[in-house]
């Protein structure tokens, strides 16, 4: 069976617990780094299924950039380190550029370029910048969530004893809310993300694979402003709930899921490779339908995986077929003007993991 490979987008942190179920029709998944020999962004566990590369490495620039991002974070002594974070964030967004350009310019001025290599210089800083303040706003929010969560199990345990005061229970458990997206609008990130795409050297997978639904919703724009069309849901897959499973039990259940469904995942991939090629022919959703269909039936007859904590909807893989390349989507996105590269298929594929209502395309 060939291997299918994802680059995932836009995240620069990720971990094999996070794409778990996508893992079950990928062979591996890779993801951006906005920094070289970071530990904070790697995955430190399934190396062989989930790994980040620097796209773009800084090199001898490294120590500088560190710098620019510390006096962009200031001094984490005087306040909330979360704060800190989405004041650097909202810095970024808001200002025309040229402030941030400025701070860019007085490290990287000794650079002996031309004006334009000068440009794409200082817009590569500032997208690896942006996407590594994002980074630090993301683990700081999930640390936060984690304090939450540890304080709502101490009062549940008040609320056995409390049971026959409710009115008392209830002034010891307000109701509160937190952000669940970054102070940033998506596709700022997505556009930061596409410069180090487009600046790739390497030869990167022709599957994007992404769990959030708004920045998916960028590239089907992008596809409809480039052909008039907005991009066909090839199939949509159930996913298992994978939550619960520790790392031996998930890799036993994965490797024999895959092992029993060979057949069937290598058929799944010729077809999304001709399909990448070849883009909407006539029996496409013929033969995607009937791939969605034995898809299914192999997660179905894999039986129980995991248990969710709380109850959630069903998980789907809903996977997207573009009218452009990958490169081309993103060059129109980013107002580039590299939309090409050797040996990429005509079609972008797009994987999304999604938990929303079946709805009719």
């Amino acid at each position: 069976m060939s291997q299918l490979t994802a680059l995932y987008f836009p995240d620069t942190a990720l971990t094999t617990q996070a794409v778990s179920q996508e893992l079950l029709f990928f062979e591996k998944i890779l993801f951006y780094q906005p920094v070289e020999v970071d530990p904070e962004a790697s995955s430190p566990e399934g190396l062989d299924l989930c790994s980040g590369y620097p796209p773009v490495p800084f090199n001898e620039d490294l120590d500088r950039f560190k710098a620019l991002l510390r006096d962009l974070k200031g001094h984490a002594g005087e306040f909330y380190s979360g704060q800190l974070s989405s004041m650097a964030l909202e810095y970024m967004e808001s200002r025309d550029g040229a402030e941030v350009k400025n701070l860019i310019s007085s490290i990287t001025k000794t650079k002996d370029t031309t004006e334009q290599e000068t440009k794409t210089y200082e817009a590569l800083w500032q997208s690896r910048l942006l996407l590594k303040l994002a980074e630090i706003m993301a683990v700081e929010e999930k640390d936060l969530q984690n304090e939450l969560s540890a304080i709502a199990q101490k009062e549940e345990v008040l609320f056995d004893v409390l049971k026959g005061d409710l009115e008392l229970a209830r002034s010891l458990h307000p109701q509160t809310s937190r952000p669940t997206s970054l102070p940033v609008r998506p596709e700022i990130i997505l556009k930061a993300w596409g410069q180090l795409f487009l600046a790739d050297k390497k030869e990167t997978p022709w599957t994007l694979a992404t769990g959030e639904s708004e920045y998916g919703e960028s590239f089907f724009e992008a596809s409809e402003a480039l052909s008039g069309q907005r991009p066909i849901r090839l199939c949509r897959i159930p996913l298992p709930h994978t939550e619960g499973l520790d790392t031996d039990a998930y890799t036993t259940k994965r490797n024999l899921f895959r092992k029993d469904g060979e057949k069937t995942l290598g058929s799944f991939t010729r077809l999304l490779e001709e399909t990448a090629q070849s883009g909407q022919q006539e029996s496409t959703i013929k033969d995607w339908a009937g791939m969605a269909a034995k898809l299914t039936r192999l997660v179905a007859d894999s039986g129980t995986w995991g248990q969710p904590s709380l109850p959630v909807p069903q998980p789907h893989l809903e996977i997207y077929l573009c009218s452009q390349s990958l490169h081309k989507l993103l060059a129109h996105f980013c107002r580039s003007t590299t939309d090409t590269t050797a040996n990429e298929p005509k079609h972008g594929i797009i994987a999304i993991k999604s938990s929303k209502k079946i709805e009719c395309n």
